[in-house]
């Protein structure tokens, strides 16, 4: 017979959620959605121990979020919501939602054999990044100016290849910030 703790680390650490799928308001009419699941439980403590697990992932203690890319997805991880940006329909959001929670419960799950990680990991500034693009304001990225594309792009609202005037040495040298 299982003892209490035996049986409360079977339950997942996260077990439901809200989905919500949304059109960015910044791209009006776009065949490109932001999943989001809104957690019935605070992750905050799982923040620090996703940081140290998830490769490439940037933590902010200040705001309390871990973004993390993985298959050309951007993930952002927050005390009762996690978000993932430019998926293109409603099944592939909840799918990548579900697949996002089950990383924290895998995780929280190992908890104990983790060392958490505090390191925040410097974000590129949108000044630093802005100095890479053409400048041109050409609004094909979807974003009125390059410094708001810039400023989305150090946000992790919107990928480097949006930007159709990037070279490929460009867009390498973003990507190199953006890790």
């Amino acid at each position: 017979m299982k003892n209490a703790n035996e049986r409360a680390e079977e339950t997942p650490f996260v077990s439901g959620y809200a989905f919500e799928l949304m059109e960015p308001p910044c791209h009006p009419g776009t065949d490109q959605w932001a999943a989001k699941a809104l957690l019935e439980v605070d992750i905050s403590d799982a923040l620090p121990y996703l940081n140290a697990e998830l490769e490439g992932a940037r933590y902010d203690s200040g705001s309390q979020t871990v973004i993390w890319k993985e298959e050309g997805y951007r993930y952002a991880f927050r005390p009762q919501e996690i978000s993932v940006g430019t998926v293109k329909q409603k099944e592939q959001g909840k799918k990548l939602c579900d697949r996002a929670v089950e990383i924290v419960n895998d995780i929280w799950a190992r908890r104990a054999k983790i060392e958490p990680s505090y390191e925040r990991k410097e974000q590129p500034s949108v000044l630093e990044l802005y100095k890479i693009l053409p400048g041109g304001n050409c609004g094909d990225c979807g974003y009125p100016t390059c410094m708001a594309f810039a400023s989305a792009l150090a946000d992790g609202k919107v990928e480097p290849e949006a930007c159709h005037e990037l070279s490929e040495e460009d867009l390498q040298e973003i990507a190199g910030k953006l890790q």
